[in-house]
């Protein structure tokens, strides 16, 4: 009786606690967006930067999975926001930070936040020192784990400009692509090969770092970021072919 008062307490702590947070969140979504001015945004923004500061600090109480789901849902809101219009997206390493700290097995947030950590906040170093820390956690037989390493391998040769590293975290996407028998973990598995085997022969392989373009091309969810990786892969010679929801990528020119 007394561990079940106990179990009790502790969880009307955790859920007051959240209560707390999403208090915080009130004058945000009572703000009406057509009307948002710079200052206000920057306002906000400081105030979201207090909250995730508050989320990523909340004792879990063993619900380590529910605050990781819950920054990530509050990750989805800020990234989305029109307030980003005037204050860009500095916050997104902290929700970042805060998702893997708290539950770094948490597979799907890693395909939004890295790219969003990197592109749009110009951390890529976070990004892959997030995601190093999260492989530590994840194993192989998850599903899609071996996407984190593939999108570290991007993170390394585009734009932290280690690729001999980049090789690496290929080489261990293929390894794990070997874990699962689907078309996506295959699809994975031979890019990932063939950017591992560009970066042997040649470290500043162009045929490499468009293949890394094509990678995040193929995952974007946003324009810009596909109008981007389009422009790289232009640049370093190669052409991109879509046809439905396939792409090709061919390179005529030599390394």
């Amino acid at each position: 009786m007394k561990k079940q008062v106990n179990t009790m307490g502790i969880l009307l702590i955790f859920l007051f606690s959240l209560i707390g947070i999403a208090y915080l969140q009130l004058p945000m979504a009572n703000q009406k967006k057509e009307n948002l001015t710079k200052v206000e945004a920057l306002r906000q923004q400081e105030k979201e930067g207090v909250k995730i500061n508050l989320l990523k600090n909340l004792p879990d109480f063993g619900f380590n999975n529910l605050v990781a789901d819950w920054i990530y849902l509050q990750f989805i809101q800020y990234f989305g926001d029109r307030a980003r219009d005037y204050t860009g997206y500095s916050l997104n390493p902290e929700y970042f930070r805060g998702v893997v700290d708290k539950d770094p097995r948490f597979i799907s947030p890693y395909f939004i936040l890295a790219p969003a950590t990197s592109l749009f906040s110009g951390r890529p170093d976070i990004s892959v020192e997030l995601m190093a820390q999260g492989l530590e956690s994840i194993s192989p037989e998850q599903p899609k784990a071996y996407q984190v390493w593939f999108y570290k391998g991007i993170d390394e040769l585009l734009f932290v400009g280690k690729p001999e590293d980049a090789q690496k975290s290929y080489e261990m996407a293929v390894k794990w692509a070997k874990y699962h028998n689907d078309a996506g973990s295959k699809t994975v598995a031979r890019q990932a090969e063939e950017t591992a085997n560009f970066l042997e022969k040649n470290p500043d392989s162009k045929k490499a770092q468009a293949a890394a373009w094509m990678g995040i091309f193929a995952n974007a969810r946003e324009d810009v970021v596909r109008d981007l990786a389009l422009r790289n892969i232009k640049r370093l010679g190669g052409n991109l072919v879509v046809s439905g929801n396939k792409a090709s990528l061919s390179f005529p020119t030599e390394d």
